[in-house]
């Protein structure tokens, strides 16, 4: 945001008796490093220094004011000519007039306004007054990042000067150095009429000595800085280059001032979280089509760009918004202006977080370091305090998922946050079982952890689970998600665990299996790490009904590999829940006996009473920030046999067929025979099971 110019009274543009002729200009060099004054136009550096003291004294004293008006003027009217010469550049493209309007007053030459710029400094002790805040606004308003380098020295020696006197301008000093944070977009926004161009590393390395100056010399600007950083974060509708500009500025002052990296990181990761679920609400609220044009529109962008070679993403023309613009001269069409939207916010989206990643990437060249530990534990505090209570954020975790497979001690500080807070009694249900799911999702799909950790894991979750279910057993009328919550987000992660990794918990195979060909496990006889099956059965037939309330998806997938793989068949128990009704044990209508009374509920009501199949850690679909976790990913692998969800009607049916029309080879032996013994075996042990439940074992 600009800061506002002070008008003038309308008489000031009147040539004045004395002081600062706005015509006639004064030319004056000033050599610093000899020390020497060079004078230009008869007036040399004391002469103008004199002339400044002069206008600011005779205006404290309510003398003549116009030298000190014709001083304001000057400098005003350089912030009023830059904003001229970026209007023309914005509009030469759309014009073909060589029409450059220009103030009707002669402007001062680059090293005349750097001269008065040295005297205010030297006069800085009359700056202390309310009346002289207009030529300090004016001051604090001209353009100075786009001119030579002596004069951004000069300038920047003002402002320590001017606060070093007045502590009280920090806040509208911080103000106009954040303000040029968005620069880097266009050059036009900080190149000065008259003056020679300056590179844009170039120009922030100017802004930044000025707020590393500015903070070494006052401890309140930090907290000043950081506040206005909040401020004046770019509108959510602003183009990517804009945030991408804001954000390289903000990771720049981590640079010099590691105190506040930190809070720099948190914010940075708080605006991702907002974007990130702002883009999952468009889609979920528009039809499924929805998601398959944005990604179809984002593949011909990037296409475009692979063609064209690399380049920076600052630099790059807005071309998403430019072409919302321009390519509906026929009439505006909503559908397509959506999609463009969700297009504009992914890439938005994924340039910072690409950013992020390479941001701290350093940080964790020794991922055994105490330096990676620090910054591992930043990504954490944001994990527990901005991600993990956020129901919709899909991408921005992926920080934790990459850099916590670095080392172990880092897998550890995760896995272990995770678990803390997911077995914490005193947390809320909702966060216990987004902290179960995390972890789940973080054991299934890091491929970089080992298969002895991922065993570890699983058995602890095993341990929790058994012991939520002897403690809560007893006192359960039935299934009920709301106060259950932490019970069944276990027992649904630790299926799905089992549908990705269930090769992890095979102790034991026949010498036919092949460990690198899963198909070969199919129908064996596996032995499984220990007190597995009776957990996992004794959860199956609680009264908390587990199969009930997690999601179906995730029921059948897991029933369909377990059956296959000869480790539990649960079918009869999923195909009994299709006439529960978790409504009816929500608010206590039991019918004689504890039998349900099937009221006809839809299944649509039933589902909000069941988990959802959120996973945090879904396949990453960024262009360009995907490539961070490629090679770190647990993608889904089709297995013959395995890869395919029946339902447990398509099972008793299957069941049937084979009864009828005995096995493919007319024979009752082999698989199919091998298959009906288990399952006749696994049968038996529920009516074992469900005989101890009854009597209270």
């Amino acid at each position: 945001m600009a800061l506002p110019s002070i008008e003038p009274p309308k008489g000031i543009l009147r040539r004045p008796s004395g002081g600062l002729p706005p015509v006639k200009r004064r030319k004056v060099l000033f050599d610093e490093v000899r020390n020497t004054t060079h004078v230009v136009g008869g007036k040399s550096q004391d002469d103008i220094q004199q002339e400044v003291r002069r206008a600011l004294e005779t205006h404290l004293n309510n003398g003549p004011h116009g030298p000190y008006y014709g001083l304001k003027e000057m400098f005003s009217l350089e912030r009023e000519r830059q904003r001229t010469n970026a209007s023309s550049q914005a509009e030469s493209d759309e014009s073909d007039e060589d029409d450059d309007p220009t103030p009707s007053q002669e402007a001062a030459k680059p090293e005349e306004l750097r001269q008065y710029v040295v005297a205010l400094i030297n006069a800085v002790d009359l700056l202390k007054t309310k009346e002289s805040n207009g030529l300090i606004k004016a001051v604090l308003g001209c353009p100075w990042l786009g001119r030579d380098k002596t004069f951004a020295a000069t300038y920047t020696t003002f402002l320590t000067s001017l606060l070093a006197a007045q502590e009280n301008w920090l806040s509208r000093v911080v103000e106009m150095l954040v303000d040029n944070f968005e620069l880097g977009v266009q050059p036009s926004a900080w190149t000065v009429p008259g003056c020679p161009a300056v590179p844009r590393e170039e120009m922030r390395d100017r802004l930044h000595t000025a707020i590393r100056l500015i903070l070494r010399q006052l401890p309140a600007a930090a907290n000043s800085l950081c506040a206005t950083i909040s401020d004046r974060f770019p509108f959510p509708g602003q183009a990517t280059p804009v945030y991408l500009a804001y954000a390289n500025n903000m990771l720049r002052i981590a640079e010099y001032a590691p105190y506040l990296e930190a809070y720099i990181l948190d914010f940075i990761v708080l605006q991702l979280v907002k974007i990130d679920v702002q883009i999952q609400v468009d889609l979920d609220d528009e039809d499924d089509g929805l998601g398959s044009r944005v990604a179809g529109m984002l593949k011909d962008t990037h296409a475009s760009e692979d063609r064209s070679g690399d380049s920076d993403d600052e630099d790059d023309a807005d071309d998403s918004d430019n072409e919302s613009l321009a390519s509906n001269d026929s009439g505006y069409d909503a559908e397509v202006e959506r999609v463009r939207t969700i297009k504009r916010n992914v890439e938005k989206l994924d340039a910072l977080l690409n950013r992020l990643f390479t941001h701290l990437g350093p940080h964790f060249k020794d991922p055994d370091s105490d330096e990676a530990l620090d910054y591992f534990r930043i990504l954490i505090n944001q994990f527990r305090t901005i991600i993990l209570p956020t129901d919709k954020s899909r991408y921005v975790q992926f920080l934790l998922f990459h850099f916590g497979q670095k080392s172990e001690q880092l897998l550890d500080a995760f896995v272990g946050e995770c678990a803390s807070i997911a077995f914490q009694p005193g947390q809320s249900n909702i966060i216990r079982q987004a902290a179960t799911t995390y972890m789940s999702n973080f054991v299934t799909r890091a491929a970089l952890i080992s298969s002895d950790l991922v065993r570890s894991i699983f058995i602890t979750l095993l341990h929790k689970l058994d012991a939520y279910c002897r403690a809560h057993s007893p006192g359960c009328r039935g299934p009920n998600l709301k106060r259950y919550a932490p019970f069944y987000a276990l027992f649904q992660g630790i299926m799905y665990i089992f549908c990705f990794r269930w090769k992890d918990f095979v102790i034991r195979a026949p010498s036919s299996v092949d460990p690198d060909d899963a198909a070969t496990y199919v129908g064996q006889d596996l032995k499984w790490i220990p007190n597995f099956k009776e957990v996992l059965l004794a959860s199956v037939h609680s009264k908390m009904n587990p199969l009930k309330v997690c999601h179906p998806d995730v029921v059948n997938q897991f029933a369909h590999i377990a059956h296959r793989l000869r480790f539990v068949y649960i079918w009869p128990r999923v195909q009994a829940n299709t006439r529960v009704r978790l409504s009816q044990f929500l608010f206590d209508t039991y019918g004689i006996d504890g039998v349900l009374r099937d009221t006809g509920t839809s299944q649509l009501e039933e589902r909000y009473h069941q988990l959802d199949n959120h996973s945090p850690f879904d396949p990453c679909t960024l262009p360009v920030s995907r490539k961070w976790i490629e090679r770190e990913y647990v993608s889904w692998q089709p297995t013959p046999g395995l890869d395919v969800v029946e339902s447990s009607e398509e099972e008793d049916d299957d069941d049937d067929e084979e009864e009828e029309n005995g096995s493919v080879d007319g024979s009752e032996d082999g698989d199919d025979a091998s298959d009906r013994e288990f399952e006749d075996e696994m049968l038996a042990s529920f009516a074992v099971l469900d005989q101890q439940l009854a009597n209270g074992v």
